[in-house]
């Protein structure tokens, strides 16, 4: 498995694909990465620290939920996590187009 905090591990996407292919996890450096941002905004909005960190402890289950989204249709966690990164932009988009 390589779950690495670096920005833009692979020289590019198609090495996903390799990954797979080789039987190598991988789970994509903005998954990885979300908890500092999930504390940094929590810190810009003063938010409690036990609410950040709940958030934090959340993105275990949204890891495991890729894998077996890749696993599930043979795809790449890459793909997997893009896929619902926009899933989560269009919900978003829709939110704010009807407040």
């Amino acid at each position: 498995m390589v779950c690495g905090g670096a920005n833009s591990q692979l020289a590019s996407s198609d090495v996903a694909e390799v990954l797979l292919r080789a039987g190598v996890t991988w789970v994509p450096d903005f998954v990885a990465n979300v908890g500092g941002l999930i504390q940094a905004v929590a810190e810009l909005r003063g938010e409690i620290p036990a609410s950040a960190r709940e958030r934090v402890l959340g993105v275990r289950a949204t890891v495991l939920d890729i894998l077996e989204d890749a696993g599930a249709a043979g795809s790449t966690t890459l793909h997997a996590a893009e896929v619902r990164v926009e899933r989560r932009l269009a919900a978003a988009r829709s939110h704010r187009s009807a407040v």
